[in-house]
């Protein structure tokens, strides 16, 4: 196992872990979006809901 060997794991390791990163922070922007537009996760107003029940 040279050093390249361990450069290019580091390098996977890195890219999987920025996507990772990248992919959960605009998961949760937009679920405060949601939250701030009033909005449920399955794209139901909360006041519509509200009404319904």
């Amino acid at each position: 196992m040279g050093k390249d060997f361990k450069k290019k794991i580091l390098t996977i390791a890195l890219i999987i872990g920025f996507g990772l990163l990248i992919w959960y922070g605009l998961k949760w922007f937009g679920g405060v979006a949601d939250d701030n537009a009033g909005k449920t996760y399955d794209g139901v107003s909360k006041y519509e809901d509200q009404v319904q029940n």
